[in-house]
């Protein structure tokens, strides 16, 4: 059985993207520095993250891909000091 893997950053840069509102294919990326905030109350902390927002050139959206969220999730993840997925 073949295992999955996640789609990484290097393997994402080289795909073609298209839009996922309109299907175009003219989608650019800009890096773009990130801060969130995770948990509730008191204990919520912010995190900061270098993200690939894409930006259709047709319909003028802007979006995090899966790339994106990972990066999120990989902040999140070195933070509290364990490994991601």
């Amino acid at each position: 059985m073949a295992s999955q893997r996640s789609t990484t950053w290097p393997q994402a840069a080289k795909k073609k993207l298209t839009c996922p509102l309109c299907g175009g294919d003219g989608v650019t990326t800009i890096m773009h520095r990130h801060t969130f905030k995770h948990g509730l109350g008191e204990s919520a902390f912010e995190v900061t993250v270098n993200l690939p927002v894409r930006r259709c050139d047709a319909c003028d959206i802007e979006y995090l891909d899966e790339v994106g969220e990972e990066l999120k999730h990989t902040a999140l993840c070195k933070h509290f000091g364990v490994l991601p997925p």
